[in-house]
């Protein structure tokens, strides 16, 4: 999965900027982070955080290229703004800041913004390792599980990415071949069959058979959803989740 910020980190670097810089410096971070000026949020009211959406605007938040560029220019805007001592509340917007990246996976030490040791915000991440341990699943899947309540769409496209990367390394170690871009349902069918997790694997005299299956036949059934809801409400589309969906998923990740 492609690095991220959440909907609250990337609203509260907006605040920072629009509180503690002026116009001129806002274009110098992003411009010094190679991202090019697209078009600003009409909705958004403020010539420093309309500034800001402008540069937003052009950010593919789906590629890891693109939001390293945003994480280098809150990296320079943390080193040459900091903690301005003439502006009230400035220690408490910075540290919202820190706190909010360390949520998502960043820590800023000795001037750098870099991704914490352990971190499970990239995909990525687990997806190049050699080996996928029990704690790297249960990390994964904890900082999904947290991110619910602050940003909905990013738990369900890491949620789907969790899944692909699971099967991608389980086939991977078996030897299987498949193509990168193969869907997650795709890929939750090819390793639950490689693994005999089929219901046709389930010999009909085998105590609790029926119960068994119905539950071989869902997992299945819950990757496909997955990808529906990432489709519908993931990052990058212009739907956001009702409150009763996010109590739901709740449920169903937490």
């Amino acid at each position: 999965m492609p690095q991220t910020l959440s909907k609250r980190t990337k609203r509260a670097f907006s605040e920072y900027l629009s509180h503690f810089s002026v116009l001129n410096q806002i274009s110098g971070f992003f411009d010094d982070a190679d991202i090019e000026y697209g078009t600003p949020d009409e909705t958004i009211s403020g010539a420093r955080r309309s500034l800001v959406s402008g540069y937003y605007s052009s950010i593919d938040w789906d590629n890891s290229a693109d939001v390293r560029k945003v994480i280098s220019a809150i990296e320079i805007a943390l080193i040459e703004i900091g903690v301005p001592n003439d502006y009230e509340g400035a220690k408490t917007e910075y540290d919202k800041l820190i706190k909010l990246l360390s949520v998502d996976g960043y820590v800023f030490v000795d001037a750098r913004l870099t991704e914490r040791a352990g971190s499970t915000g990239n995909m990525d991440v687990l997806l190049g390792a050699d080996v996928l341990d029990e704690n790297q699943i249960t990390r994964a899947f904890s900082r999904l599980s947290g991110s619910i309540e602050d940003d909905p769409d990013a738990a369900i496209g890491s949620a789907k990415e969790l899944i692909e990367t699971v099967c991608k390394h389980i086939l991977d170690e078996l030897g299987i071949a498949y193509k990168n871009s193969t869907e997650a349902s795709e890929l939750v069918k090819l390793t639950a069959k490689e693994l005999r997790l089929v219901p046709d694997a389930i010999p009909n005299s085998a105590k609790g058979a029926d119960t068994i299956k119905r539950m071989l036949s869902n997992l299945g059934t819950i990757s496909h959803n997955m990808a529906e809801l990432r489709n519908l409400y993931g990052i990058g589309s212009s739907r956001s989740l009702s409150r009763k969906l996010i109590i739901s998923l709740n449920c169903v990740l937490g």
